[in-house]
């Protein structure tokens, strides 16, 4: 055994006892350390448990939030007040125009802001307009008038419920018809997408925004049938894919077909637009002729 100098006593067990204060010091370093992170993890146990308690014991909101309009068969009513007046049979809710506007509706005598009719059809100021189409079918397309500013009724319908809105279009009101409405695979109904037409010319119209058709005339305006395109149309000698007329395209020797990519491609001896899906979203684009049979059919980006 090594021998201890005098100010070092050895224990019996052969240990310094300078040793065994160290050892002694850094077991009880390690239990503080231990006993803070045990107080840690009560101290936010309990502030869960009394955050808890406090959210269980809130009162339920009984009071709806946003004013709403309901109707029954024969009534009429904004936040359960029944409205004098409105026609339960043509009464059609549509939300806020602006961000200060209120609940807005219409029937076929007034428009209402919280419930309140503010124009009148026979006042003047308010006027509506609901158009069967010339195709054969039973939609009825609805425009209104409120002084200078137009809308189109637009019955969009979201996932979870009807979201209709009225949507500001640059037409003219008093010569405006519903030329065509369309169903395609990805319409949500009949009502959302349409053709329409006015003085100043043809409009396609995709959830109430009215699009000019450059050119297209209602006289001869058509749709073009075909199995591997919707929403092609024509007018003259003019073709449209949507709101777009694809120039050089001649209807009488138009060819629609897919390349080896399975891109829709619009052609005639002369042209060729390839059909481009964009995520969700179709466009279409001018190519050579020399490129058409190998164009890809998922665009890089928008046009």
């Amino acid at each position: 055994m090594q021998e201890n100098t005098a100010s070092e006593e050895v224990t019996s067990d052969g240990i310094y006892i300078s040793e065994r204060k160290a050892e002694t010091g850094k077991r009880v370093v390690l239990l503080s350390l231990l006993g803070l992170g045990l107080l840690a993890v009560v101290v936010a146990a309990y502030m869960l448990l009394t955050s808890t308690s406090v959210i269980d014991q809130s009162p339920a909101i009984s009071e709806p939030i946003f004013k709403t309009y309901r109707v029954t068969e024969d009534t009429v009513y904004f936040n359960e007040a029944p409205i004098a007046g409105a026609d339960a049979g043509s009464f059609i809710a549509i939300g806020s125009l602006s961000v200060d506007s209120g609940n807005t509706a219409f029937d076929n005598r007034a428009f209402y802001v919280d419930g309140i009719p503010t124009e009148r059809v026979e006042d003047g100021t308010f006027e509506l307009k609901k158009l069967a189409s010339k195709a054969p079918g039973s939609i009825t397309y609805t425009y209104l008038r409120r002084g200078a500013d137009v809308y189109a009724f637009a019955p969009y319908t979201f996932e979870g419920g009807p979201n209709p809105w009225l949507e500001a279009v640059d037409i003219d009101f008093a010569s405006i018809e519903v030329l065509q409405p369309v169903l395609t695979s990805m319409s949500v109904s009949p009502a959302t997408t349409w053709y329409a037409s006015d003085k100043n010319g043809v409009y396609y119209v995709d959830q109430g925004e009215h699009a000019l058709l450059e050119g297209a005339r209602a006289a001869d305006f058509q749709l073009v049938q075909h199995p591997e395109l919707e929403l092609l149309s024509a007018s003259g000698d003019s073709v449209y894919y949507l709101d777009k007329r694809l120039k050089g395209i001649d209807v009488a020797r138009l060819k629609v077909y897919k390349n080896s990519n399975g891109a829709v491609v619009i052609s005639d001896d002369d042209s060729a637009w390839v059909r481009c899906v964009y995520k969700i979203i179709y466009s279409v684009r001018e190519v050579s002729l020399s490129e058409v049979d190998s164009y890809p059919e998922y665009c890089l980006g928008q046009d």
